[in-house]
């Protein structure tokens, strides 16, 4: 800390004994800032406000399409003023030339453009040293940014109108390709055809996995049976019950083959006699029930052929279905797009119609430029303080790398001096 204290009163020390070098310094300075200052010559400002102007009511029948003038940002407009065109423009128009300007880079260096408080307020800012010059090209400027302006957006509504209007006209002709592509289709629309058919071939094969239930279950009553005969073989006659079981077992088959061969004809049983139904031998009647069952497991053999075979029929039937009316959803879906775009089209052309009525969006020059009486610079009396102030602190710094170079000097003596003794003693 009393090192730090030390170090402080020295640097004080060392600038209240450099105050005259100081001083001079900062007074050198000042004296030549102004002297500069004074003898530059004035630059006065001139400035022109041109005001964009928007009137008229809008109507927007549709959200989904924006008003094309509303979709300008209005950022634009200075880069437009500060544009190559426009200042070659205002270089060639300004008769007679003014002496300070020959090029268009000059002409930059002198103009600027930029937006006022309100986006739709541009400054058009002109700085020369001849104040008569500055407003006459802040003025002139003005003028031909205005009429460029107001000739690349002239009459926003009818603009609106034809492009609105080129629109309407491919939507029209996309709806009408659009329906001629739903009416083609429909000239070899098979979805119904193929519906039928695939019902058909449903119902079918509905009817062959019935009788493929039955054909089992009548299968299994046949073997229950034929157990049930086998296990009286002491008795060679076949009682009562069991020829009524066995009959009905020739009727549910007989009705199966019926069904199978499309016979609608109806069963008629007549009984001639009430003791014996069927073959009352047991082994007759045994070997029966095998021939039975072995014309049923023919028929189910059939049975499931038939099913194999309409299996492939019906998935192609459905994937021709499928596939038809998927195309027809698509074309279906795709004259809907268009007949909703036309429609929106169609009432933004005539929104557009209206706007071009009464919209009127125009660029105007707000404020001419007058001729400027007190120069923007050089500023003399600010220079000046800057200027000291630059002269002091570039003195203050000089000084101490002046001292700091002597204190190094002084070192670097120190140490030659007790380093020669040691030397001769060598």
């Amino acid at each position: 800390m009393n090192e730090d204290v030390l170090d402080l009163y020295k640097y004080l020390k060392l600038l209240f004994s450099k105050w005259k070098v100081i001083l001079g310094g900062t007074i050198l300075a000042a004296i030549t800032a102004f002297i500069v200052s004074y003898l530059l010559p004035p630059t006065y400002e001139a400035t022109a406000l041109v005001v964009i102007t928007n009137t008229g009511e809008r109507v927007q029948f549709d959200p989904r399409f924006q008003d094309i003038i509303n979709e300008q940002s209005l950022s634009a407009y200075p880069e437009l003023a500060n544009s190559d065109e426009i200042l070659q423009e205002l270089l060639v128009q300004l008769e007679p030339p003014p002496t300070d300007v020959d090029t268009i880079d000059t002409l930059k260096n002198m103009v600027s453009a930029s937006a006022g408080g309100d986006p739709s307020l541009i400054r058009l800012t002109v700085k020369s040293s001849n104040p008569a010059e500055a407003a006459r090209i802040a003025n002139l400027w003005a003028e031909l940014f205005v009429a460029k302006i107001n000739e690349l957006f002239n009459n926003p509504g009818d603009t609106q109108v034809q492009a609105f209007t080129v629109q309407l006209e491919a939507a029209q002709q996309n709806l009408e390709e659009s329906e001629q592509a739903l009416i083609d289709f429909q000239a070899h629309n098979k979805i119904s055809i193929l519906q039928n058919q695939l019902q058909v071939l449903l119902s079918t094969q509905a009817d062959y996995l019935a009788q493929q239930q039955e054909i089992f279950v009548l299968l299994q009553d046949i073997e229950n049976l034929r157990s049930l005969l086998e296990q009286g073989k002491e008795q060679d006659i076949v009682s009562f019950a069991d020829q009524i079981t066995a009959l009905l077992l020739q009727i549910r088959a007989f009705d199966n083959k019926q069904a199978n061969e499309g016979d609608t004809f109806p069963l008629q049983l007549q009984l001639t006699s009430a003791e014996e139904l069927t073959v009352s031998n047991r082994n007759e009647q045994v070997a029966y029930l095998d021939s039975l069952a072995r014309t049923l497991q023919a028929r189910q053999a059939q049975v499931e052929q038939r099913l194999n075979e309409l299996e492939p029929q019906i998935l192609l039937l459905q994937q021709q279905k499928q596939a038809a009316t998927a195309e027809f959803s698509q074309l279906t879906n795709e004259r809907d797009i268009a007949q909703e775009t036309y429609t929106a089209l169609a009432r933004k052309v005539e929104e557009a119609k209206i706007e071009a009525q009464g919209i009127e969006s125009t660029v105007r020059v707000g404020s001419k430029a007058v001729v400027p009486t007190k120069p923007v610079a050089p500023r003399v009396m600010v220079n000046t303080v800057l200027a000291g102030i630059v002269g002091l602190f570039t003195s203050i710094g000089i000084v101490f790398a002046v001292e700091f170079w002597m204190e190094v000097r002084e070192e670097e003596g120190s140490t030659l001096v007790s380093l020669k003794p040691v030397e001769e003693t060598s």
